[in-house]
């Protein structure tokens, strides 16, 4: 005769228990991920305006996803954090971007005005 094995299952509880806890925080990886990408803009001289938008939004993404890990609502602060700081790191780029950006056309502007007036001074 055929013998059937029964097996008993192991205890399942709720997808969030403490035996089996999901790795979740959505908005830290979003905050590290708009942080890499803007603190890689950054780097790019024109792309400042980039680096700013993304820093901000990961600085936001970043805080919020703090806030909720030490509520206990989310894991992987980690994450958060570091999005925070990358946040930080755009906007801070940025903003240089954006002073390298305006000292450059100003020199540009002053250079043409230079050249105009030598030329028109100097008649031919």
């Amino acid at each position: 005769m055929s013998q059937q094995m029964h097996y008993q299952p192991g205890p399942q509880g709720p997808i969030g228990a403490p035996g089996h806890q999901v790795a979740r925080n959505g908005l830290g990886i979003a905050a590290l991920i708009l942080g890499i990408i803007g603190a890689l803009s950054g780097l790019i001289p024109l792309l400042f305006w980039l680096a700013g938008i993304l820093g901000i939004m990961a600085l936001i993404f970043g805080l919020v996803g703090t806030g909720r890990a030490k509520r206990g609502q989310a894991t992987n602060k980690g994450m958060a954090i570091a999005g925070t700081v990358l946040g930080a790191v755009s906007l801070i780029l940025s903003i240089v971007g954006v002073v390298i950006t305006v000292n450059a056309v100003g020199d540009a502007v002053n250079e043409i005005n230079k050249t105009v007036e030598q030329s028109s001074v100097q008649p031919k």
